[in-house]
């Protein structure tokens, strides 16, 4: 015999995901949005200075970090809600305002590993030494700089963003 699937609303609530504890509703979820969007304006301010100043650099760094945290907090939220009733239109919306925003976030963020490796390991050695925070980002910048020889220029990078923003990438 075969049996039919329950819909969301027929599952006990012990059951199921309480998506409440990310988000106590969507208005602080498209709050978060706003403010990573806030965040990717005010990264961008640095483009061709990534690595100035030490101070530059720990400050592209640590936005890049909280702009991709809250990116990854809120696809999760919205992923999850998709993933209860496909068929709801307030979450496909939200799932694919969330998955747009995330190509736009990674076109404007395609600058950054380019200016890094751009930076020499001297320069970056002396950054260290005069900014101790950095010392949390020192195994980033080694992997980047490690991948150099398979990291484009920063026009190509933004090409290839804009690429995944067309296509099919996910988070």
């Amino acid at each position: 015999m075969e049996k039919e699937l329950k819909t969301r609303d027929q599952i006990q609530e012990e059951f199921t995901w309480n998506l409440k504890d990310m988000y106590e509703n969507d208005s602080l979820w498209e709050s978060d949005l706003k403010l990573i969007e806030d965040k990717a304006l005010e990264l961008v301010k640095y483009q061709g200075k990534v690595c100035e100043t030490a101070d530059d650099l720990l400050k592209v760094l640590e936005l890049s970090a909280f702009i991709s945290e809250k990116l990854t907090y809120a696809y999760s939220y919205a992923a999850r809600l998709f993933d209860q009733d496909q068929g709801n239109s307030t979450h496909q919306s939200m799932y694919q305002k969330v998955l747009g925003l995330h190509a736009k976030i990674s076109t404007e963020m395609s600058f950054i590993d380019p200016e890094i490796l751009a930076c020499d390991t001297c320069t970056l050695e002396k950054y260290y030494k005069s900014n101790k925070e950095l010392e949390l980002y020192r195994k980033q910048i080694e992997e980047i700089q490690r991948l150099k020889e398979h990291t484009l220029s920063a026009d190509m990078e933004r090409v290839v963003s804009l690429d995944r923003k067309s296509g099919s990438a996910g988070m």
